[in-house]
């Protein structure tokens, strides 16, 4: 049910991204993987505030729980600017397909990651 409630935020983050991403490339004419860059940026805080109170439940301190967000946010940002990169630079792909790849790619990663160490009241080992 975890990850269902996961896909849920997941829709609404990326419709935010995607119409960040669609209003900087068309209209204000900015490249794709800079504006993918900020729409990842904007949309990881919806993401964080979702994930925190529906998603996980997470009774981790916020002041705990953002830092750790915000550090696997970084990395999903580098990764989804890499794969926009290869996918549009090297294989001509369009940008929103591009961006679709490389959210369904960075989506895995955040889910685990979150799931495993931010919204954790403490570390479990194994």
């Amino acid at each position: 049910m975890q990850f269902v409630r996961f896909v849920f935020v997941g829709i609404i983050v990326a419709i935010v991204h995607f119409i960040i991403l669609f209003l900087l490339v068309e209209y204000a004419h900015l490249g794709p993987i800079y504006s993918s860059s900020l729409g990842f940026a904007v949309s990881a805080i919806v993401n964080y505030l979702l994930n925190y109170h529906y998603t996980f439940h997470s009774k981790a301190s916020h002041h705990k729980a953002i830092v750790r967000f915000f550090i696997i946010a970084l990395i999903g940002l580098v990764a989804n600017a890499f794969l926009m990169k290869i996918w549009i630079s090297m294989l001509s792909m369009y940008y929103i397909v591009a961006q679709i790849f490389s959210i369904l790619c960075v989506m895995i990663w955040n889910f685990l990651a979150n799931r495993k160490w931010t919204f954790v009241d403490r570390i479990e080992l194994y």
